[in-house]
């Protein structure tokens, strides 16, 4: 059996092997595992060296799992419809308290998987990662339902399938945000000796905009040269501007693509920006505020007016004609937006990741997890400061290097994880979200 690489690493199912329990006050039937160093409920018949399946908080189980497993509240749902489960329709892997005590995450033996889908093989090891299991679909991200955003009539919508804005980009020229992964998952992945940065994650939404060549659009006396062999230019920097997923315009018009809020915040920032990006500039960022009226995340407006936003970089790109890119570093980052004009993401550390506490002496069996609970100490459970009574969404912590080396790691805190299991219970759905799925009519880059 060869699994498929999961869609997305954040939220798919993890081959583990239980190896800490801890009893829990007021708790007769459960205990809580620890698990990528997340507390997570489980039975009390849970034991030392089980092996089973992780689910993180806000994966969707599909309904074959659930139901040959009898997890539905729903009775009728289940395969035998006298078993109650805890799972509404949804099949989502909430953050939730039991009786004071944080669960991050779901754990089922790996019996559950076979339950479900009981004719395929079984060959599996610890540390295997996947949200299909031979064709049949096992979780996946969850995203509330929504009404789908559409243009506003059917010739606008042919005219935005013959004119996707990527088409107009020189290949090797644009590329999208890397993963940013979860770091208590990926911890083994920080060593003492990396150089690191470690930002405070904002509740914004992510946009792009670079400078960036593209190809012109040739007339018919320059396709006529073309034609006969005189050399023509057929490329040029201009400005491409997208949200996390999408391609929003080549340009800086803000009336292109389909926009979560119907008006274009990405294109009224690249507009805003545009003069002051170099060729071969990519900007990555997180925009924080309003778009007109309405906030762009619901009680995360970080002091700005109504009809007002700020722009925070967090990564920036060169790319040559070739298409080969180099990525800045912390203290490149901070002299470029110091030259033209950027705010950057609000710095909390830079250097050697065993300087984090100020020592530079460390245990080096121990290090991954002195430096987890550390991290845990000093930047989780925090209340945001620029946002009364909201908790802190958490921090990035980069592992500094070229863009095959640079990696992102994410640490979000369990207040703000609740906070938004309780928004998803209430059916909302954030504009990060919105546009990091795919809807009807975008015009999408995959």
């Amino acid at each position: 059996m060869e699994l498929k690489e999961p869609k997305n690493k954040n939220y798919c199912a993890t081959v583990v092997q239980i190896t800490t329990l801890v009893p829990l006050a007021n708790c007769d039937n459960v205990q809580s595992a620890v698990i990528f160093n997340n507390q997570v409920i489980v039975g009390k018949d849970t034991q030392v060296g089980d092996i089973g399946l992780f689910f993180p908080v806000e994966t969707a189980l599909s309904p074959i799992f659930l139901g040959m497993n009898n997890l539905y509240r729903e009775p009728t749902l289940n395969e035998n419809n006298t078993k109650k489960g805890y799972f509404e329709a949804h099949g989502r892997i909430k953050c939730v308290k039991f009786r004071g005590h944080k669960s991050e995450g779901f754990f089922v033996p790996l019996d559950y998987l076979f339950s479900a889908f009981p004719e395929l093989p079984t060959e599996f090891k610890v540390g295997d990662e996947f949200d299909e299991y031979e064709g049949y679909l096992v979780c996946f991200k969850y995203v509330p339902k929504r009404n789908h955003v559409s243009l506003e009539n059917a010739r606008d919508r042919r005219r935005a399938r013959r004119q996707r804005p990527e088409d107009a980009i020189v290949d090797g020229q644009f590329r999208m945000h890397i993963d940013t992964y979860n770091l208590r998952k990926n911890i083994h992945r920080i060593n003492a000796d990396d150089i690191i940065s470690i930002t405070d994650k904002w509740h914004g939404t992510s946009g792009i905009v670079g400078n960036l060549l593209v190809k012109r659009k040739l007339n018919w006396f320059n396709r006529l040269l073309s034609f006969v062999g005189v050399p023509v230019q057929k490329t040029k920097y201009d400005i491409v501007h997208s949200s996390r997923r999408v391609v929003k315009g080549v340009g800086t018009t803000e009336k292109s693509g389909v926009h979560f809020y119907g008006d274009n915040i990405w294109g009224v920032v690249a507009k805003e920006i545009a003069d002051r990006i170099p060729k071969g500039y990519t900007l990555y960022f997180e925009i924080v505020g309003y778009v007109g009226e309405k906030p762009i995340q619901k009680g995360y407006t970080y002091q700005c007016e109504i009809n007002t936003h700020k722009v925070l970089v967090y990564r920036i790109t060169v790319t040559n004609e070739d298409g080969k890119v180099l990525e800045l570093d912390y203290p490149q980052r901070i002299a470029f937006c110091a030259k033209y004009g950027f705010e950057h993401v609000k710095h909390i550390y830079y250097g050697y990741a065993y300087g984090i506490d100020g020592s530079a002496t460390y245990n080096i069996n121990t290090f991954q997890e002195d430096f987890l609970e550390l991290l845990e100490a000093k930047c989780m459970s925090r209340k945001c400061e620029y946002n009364p009574g909201m908790p802190a969404e958490g921090i990035v912590v980069r592992r500094e290097g070229l863009i095959d080396e640079c990696d992102l790691f994410k640490l979000k805190s369990f207040e703000f994880l609740s906070k938004e299991s309780l928004e998803l219970d209430s059916g909302e759905i954030d504009m990060e979200t919105a546009e990091g799925e795919p809807v009807e009519d975008a015009i999408g880059v995959s």
